[in-house]
């Protein structure tokens, strides 16, 4: 094997090793990244549960109950408490009952009204075994008439 052979698989070699590190240093940083976010998603359902039950409508004073910018900023913050346990499914890899249990049993939902709200998002086999042998169809086209000859 000649000089310049040797330096080319010797740089070919060091050019691996950097990018395994950088492949390594990247899987890293992006675990800590879902992480935090994932930690950050409970902190804001616990935060949305709070206000949602502050804006109650059994808690709140007579005077505030048919007030409707406080009905709009209750459903708002519904909306938002509902969107966040959708984040909080969608962090979880395989989201099914064994996960709502255990978000029961650790405290991250205390609610029924949330139980019944996340089985909605539980895949049921024959789900899943329709993603999986979907075929791809063309989009129905209204304006001429034309559609997948269903």
């Amino acid at each position: 094997m000649s000089f310049v052979e040797t330096m080319l698989a010797i740089t070919g070699s060091l050019a691996s090793i950097a990018g395994l590190i950088v492949a390594w240093i990247q899987t890293t940083r992006l675990r800590e990244i879902k992480r935090i976010k994932n930690f950050d998603t409970w902190m804001a359902i616990r935060e949305t549960l709070t206000l949602v039950r502050e804006l109650d409508e059994k808690v709140l004073p007579a005077e505030l109950k048919d007030n409707p910018t406080i009905s709009s900023v209750s459903a708002r913050v519904m909306t938002l408490h509902r969107d966040f346990l959708r984040q909080a499914v969608l962090d979880e890899k395989d989201f099914d009952d064994d996960t709502i249990f255990a978000w029961m049993q650790s405290g991250k939902i205390k609610e029924k009204w949330q139980e019944s709200f996340l089985r909605q998002f539980i895949q049921t086999p024959s789900d899943k075994k329709k993603r999986a042998t979907r075929k791809w169809r063309p989009p129905i086209d209204d304006a001429k008439g034309a559609g997948r000859g269903v």
